[in-house]
């Protein structure tokens, strides 16, 4: 039992070293904030209502309604929970609680 939790922590560590990787965590970040697809259109159509203007004008009222969209995937995009992630201080990392959680399998 002790090996077992000795090698999870280990692994643990691993992941979220791998997660702190700049190049990784915008990889990570592009896919919660674009899918999935119907999630995105939702929060799309919520955020442009709710600011009264039109997708299609091309202003800086836009970019501040796009900015606010990606903001609102990143906290509450369904992505996070199927993949087990946690959005701290706007860093994705794996949530760790969840992945103690996983009991390890034996290889064969």
């Amino acid at each position: 039992m002790v090996k077992s939790n000795f090698v999870r922590d280990g692994w643990l560590k691993e992941l979220t070293k791998i997660y702190e990787d700049k190049d990784v965590q915008k990889d990570v970040q592009k896919a919660i904030t674009e899918g999935p697809e119907e999630y995105r259109k939702k929060v799309t159509i919520d955020e442009y209502r709710f600011a009264g203007i039109s997708k299609d004008d091309d202003n800086e009222e836009n970019q501040h309604v796009e900015m606010v969209i990606n903001k609102r995937m990143m906290t509450e995009s369904p992505m996070l929970s199927e993949y087990h992630l946690l959005n701290k201080g706007g860093i994705l990392v794996p949530d760790l609680v969840h992945q103690k959680k996983i009991k390890p399998q034996k290889v064969k």
